[in-house]
């Protein structure tokens, strides 16, 4: 897929990929760390958080949990995004999880939120090369 001009479709594309992290980058090799009960455990963790989310793993040690441009934060559950984090840090070789927004639907409270469990804004220049840093906003919990 070529870059799409606005942002928004951008985004919106890349948020319709599967759930399946292992076939984000299928050539490189695991060494087993993903097996099939990791990648059906964590699509339920983050089915849980909400189902419009779905993830991918970039550059071998990053989740990245893509948002839908329109996602309310009020709706969603501390308790299961909390699990999916201890699931990320006790079963999986990432390092950190990203939290990918729609930058034009950004605003300080969704920001907030997501500062109040442990996010932090990621500067442009530090996104996975697969991100664009023009249509999307990124936030950084390091594991």
């Amino acid at each position: 897929m070529g870059r799409v001009r606005h942002a928004d479709v951008f985004f919106a594309e890349t948020v319709n990929v599967a759930t399946w992290a292992s076939s984000v980058i299928p050539d490189v090799p695991t060494g087993g760390l993903f097996n099939d009960e990791h990648i059906h455990s964590l699509e339920s963790f983050v089915n849980e958080v909400s189902s419009d989310w779905c993830c991918h793993l970039v550059e071998g040690n990053t989740l990245a949990i893509f948002l839908p441009f329109d996602q309310r934060t009020w709706n969603l559950s501390k308790g299961a995004f909390v699990s999916l984090f201890e699931f990320c840090e006790d079963n999986l070789p990432v390092k950190r999880i990203l939290l990918c927004l729609n930058k034009t639907s950004v605003d300080e409270t969704v920001a907030s939120c997501f500062k109040y469990l442990g996010f932090n804004p990621l500067h442009p220049h530090s996104y996975p090369s697969c991100i664009d840093p023009q249509g999307v906003f990124a936030m950084v919990y390091n594991i």
